[in-house]
């Protein structure tokens, strides 16, 4: 019998007047699973009125959903209607698995003019035991009246990441471009960000942010269409360098769209100028978008792990990325080690040669004295010799 934690619990979510209710629906099987996304279909597609989730797991292969109406399945005897706490609702069906995805720690559907998108995000190869793997986006075809099925998933477009967790996309309207951004958030030491090329049909790089940490966020928000109102910020990126000097930890970093690039701010003179210009002093930062007056107003939240009085005291870290640097702090020391012990041993036969080479040219040179002292002991034996006669 399958666990609770085996299990993912689907809830219907409904509007009356003022009040919100959620009622639970179905139950789905599931071991490691990690996050889900909606796949997105042109307006025209037959596709978009039967609504298709995919849902990434760590332990399986990513799953393609299906909302269908369950009096339908109960007519063509699929189902058990027992199994459903409500009839007349619509459940999730499994359609199919894209083949080779395990490991997945998250999923992004999107769509850039007509044609629909999957991202995964690979986090760990269970055979190979290995956090470098390669990332994809798969293309999802959409045929009239065909339901998606796993031949529906080409591969589109692949990107080597470590240990990715976290898929970014954006799309971002300014005065002069449509811009389509992408990012694969893992383990590295920057965050590398696509765009899309409408020419090429892909998504080529953009631009590359350091980072300080693997747990850094990125977050594209506007606040209009003007080409000097779209921000990028990069949460817990680097360590403080403002002119707020009596801080002591991480900072996260705001840019701004300039037309081109994100860049720094020009200057300080701007609503955030207590934190030293682009730099936010807090280890952490996250956007988030409050309806005012029927818009969407975006508020930036701040999160400080350090003292301004004190200096701040190591963070305890512990999970598997812990665990990773941990291992990996120890493969840089064993190997610093070992190339100690190396040098040293060929010091040491570099020495034992230098002794060895000193112990030949003696024995050269007392080989010689031997051979001279034989030498004047026959010359004496012969002046000897002669004196007789």
């Amino acid at each position: 019998m399958l666990s609770e934690q085996d299990m993912s619990k689907i809830y219907l979510v409904s509007q009356q007047s003022t009040e919100t209710s959620f009622s639970w629906i179905q139950n789905l099987t599931s071991h490691g699973d990690r996050a889900w996304t909606s796949l997105k279909f042109p307006s025209t597609s037959s596709t978009s009125s039967s609504p298709y989730l995919a849902l990434a797991s760590m332990d399986s292969d990513v799953k393609i959903f299906q909302w269908t109406n369950v009096s339908e399945l109960q007519s063509s005897n699929l189902i058990n209607i027992s199994s459903f706490s409500n009839i007349s609702s619509e459940i999730l069906v499994e359609t199919a698995q894209i083949a080779n995805t395990s490991g997945i720690a998250d999923v992004a559907g999107f769509m850039i003019g007509s044609q629909s998108f999957l991202a995964v995000c690979s986090f760990f190869d269970q055979e190979s035991m290995s956090y470098n793997m390669t990332s994809k986006i798969f293309q999802v075809a959409v045929a009239e009246n065909v339901a998606i099925q796993a031949s529906s998933f080409t591969l589109f477009q692949t990107f080597s990441t470590n240990a990715c967790r976290k898929i970014v996309y954006h799309e971002m309207t300014t005065s002069n471009a449509d811009m389509k951004f992408f990012a694969f958030l893992d383990e590295s030491e920057t965050i590398s960000v696509y765009s899309w090329n409408e020419e090429a049909n892909r998504f080529e790089a953009f631009q590359q942010f350091e980072t300080r940490t693997t747990r850094s966020m990125l977050t594209f928000f506007s606040v209009s269409s003007a080409a000097t109102n779209h921000y990028l910020l990069v949460s817990e990126s680097q360590s403080c360098t403002t002119e707020l000097s009596d801080l002591q930890g991480n900072c996260s970093m705001m840019y701004t769209w300039n037309g081109t690039f994100f860049v720094d701010f020009p200057s300080i003179d701007w609503p955030l100028s207590s934190t030293g210009g682009q730099e936010l002093p807090a280890a952490d930062a996250h956007v988030l978008f409050q309806d005012q007056n029927n818009q969407q107003k975006p508020a930036i939240l701040l999160s400080y792990t350090f003292a301004q009085d004190k200096p701040r005291t190591p963070f305890q870290e512990t999970g598997p990325r812990f665990v990773r640097r941990e291992r990996r702090g120890e493969e840089r020391r064993g190997e610093e080690r070992r190339g100690e012990e190396r040098r040293g041993e060929e010091r040491r036969g570099e020495e034992r040669s230098e002794e060895s080479g000193a112990e030949r040219r003696g024995e050269g040179r007392r080989g010689e004295d031997r051979i001279g002292a034989r030498g004047a002991e026959q010359r004496g034996e012969g002046r000897g010799g002669g004196g007789a006669d």
